[in-house]
C-alpha cells in the first residue's frame, strides 16, 4: 500500500489517500479500484503526484493508460492472483469477456 498526496482542484491544500500501486517492469500503475474519486480527479487535473511509503518519497508525473491498454493490464492482474485484490472492486474474472472488463 502507497500513500498517494495531491492538491486539490479548487483549495489547492494538499489531500493524502492510501492507494494500491501495482509496480511491474515498465513502471508503476495506480489501479483506482474507486473509481473516479476526488484523489482521482485532482490527481487528474494536477497531473503530478507524490508517492511515499515508509522513508521512500517520490514526487512523480502521471499518465493515464488509455482504455485500450486498461483491460490487457487488467486481464493479466487477474491471471496472476491479483483477484483476491480486485474482486471486491469488479466483477470480471479470468473468463470475462473484455467488454467486461471494460465496464
Amino acid at each position: 500500500m502507497w500513500l498517494v498526496t495531491v492538491r486539490g482542484r479548487t483549495t489547492g491544500k494538499e489531500y493524502s489517500t492510501p492507494i494500491w500501486l501495482v509496480e511491474q517492469a515498465d513502471g508503476r500503475y495506480w489501479v483506482a479500484v474507486f473509481g473516479e474519486t476526488n484523489t482521482v480527479k485532482n490527481a487528474r487535473t494536477a497531473g503530478r503526484v507524490t508517492l511515499s511509503r515508509g522513508a521512500v518519497r517520490d514526487d512523480v508525473r502521471l499518465r493515464e493508460v488509455p482504455l485500450s491498454e486498461r483491460v490487457p493490464f487488467l486481464r493479466a492482474r487477474i491471471g496472476l492472483g491479483g483477484s483476491r485484490m480486485l474482486r471486491p472492486y469488479f466483477d470480471a474474472t479470468s473468463q470475462s469477456s473484455d467488454a467486461d472488463f471494460a465496464a
